[in-house]
């Protein structure tokens, strides 16, 4: 079960943060975006323990990429790992497998063999984060809503049309370590939220006006139910993968579909995909070849000591 402290402790020192600011310490492509986001995509991790940046020693980064899913492939895979039950309580992982989403952990070490069980196609995207005590763009996923009804918390809903993404924001504060002492580098605190992203609209005034860059929490809905806060252990991985709904995982690795009870009256129909499917998966049919899955890893690093005050004392 989570612990209520680490959120408290956490929220101090994300007020530290943005007051003080925030540092972030073979065939790839490295792109150093406006905003000061680091993407690196290359055809295979050539390690995937060391941080995608030279000076990347803390902070947080993200990677992600696609694999096929025959057969439901890469929920079987995702199914043996252990509940990430340290970042989100019971409530958030419930409201988010009803939703569509799953977090599961590895231990970084054996995070090589969750890219072996499912491999990338195509490209494997490393993004560096570091510290960002303000909101920002984690992963951008597929456009959703519009037309197409999508099930939200149980219900049946539209959403305007618009990218489904996942934002988030992190930081490091003080914390207890596992011997409840205080950790002596400190604890690494993250939110993350799901978010449709609206385009921005520009008229004709717009084009003689300086751009202005709005916080990515107002760029969209977030979308209810479906944030969550906590702590994350730097000695694992955390894999986030969408599934339906419906589907058992259990500790075996295999999937069972959870069966309605009572016949059906009528026509057969369609289920309504979750928000989490159709951000992060495609159909055989939209694809026009294979179902594919997103696999998003959150990759905590922290190696230095931790203080509030500068080490000179200054």
């Amino acid at each position: 079960m989570k612990v209520s402290r680490c959120v408290a402790i956490g929220l101090l020192g994300l007020a530290f943060a943005l007051i003080g600011g925030c540092g972030g310490g073979g065939g790839s492509t490295a792109v150093d975006m406006a905003d000061g986001t680091i993407v690196r995509q290359e055809p295979r991790a050539a390690s995937l323990v060391q941080p995608v940046v030279v000076d990347g020693a803390d902070g947080l980064e993200v990677m992600w990429w696609i694999t096929t899913d025959e057969g439901g492939a890469a929920g079987d895979a995702i199914a043996k790992l252990p509940d990430a039950s340290d970042f989100l309580s019971s409530e958030e992982s419930t409201n988010w497998r009803g939703n569509g989403l799953r977090m599961a952990r590895v231990a970084m070490d054996d995070l090589d063999q969750v890219l072996s069980d499912l491999p990338p196609q195509g490209r494997l995207n490393r993004q560096w984060i570091g510290w960002s005590p303000r909101w920002r763009e984690f992963v951008r996923g597929r456009s959703l809503g519009g037309d197409a009804p999508l099930l939200l918390n149980g219900t049946r809903v539209r959403l305007d049309r618009g990218v489904g993404r996942i934002i988030g924001r992190v930081w490091r504060g003080p914390g207890v370590g596992r011997q409840d002492e205080l950790a002596s580098r400190g604890v690494i605190f993250a939110e993350l939220a799901v978010q449709v992203h609206r385009e921005a609209q520009v008229d004709a005034a717009s084009f003689y006006m300086a751009p202005r860059a709005e916080p990515a929490e107002n760029l969209g809905e977030i979308l209810p139910d479906m944030s969550v806060r906590g702590c994350l252990d730097p000695a694992y991985a955390y894999v986030i993968v969408a599934e339906n709904p419906r589907v058992e995982w259990d500790a075996e690795g295999m999937v069972e579909t959870k069966e309605s009870g009572g016949e059906r009256q009528g026509p057969a129909t369609s289920p309504l995909r979750s928000v989490g499917e159709a951000m992060l998966t495609g159909s055989a049919v939209e694809t026009r070849r294979s179902p594919v899955r997103v696999v998003i890893v959150l990759l905590p690093r922290l190696r230095t000591e931790y203080s509030l005050l500068p080490a000179d004392g200054s």
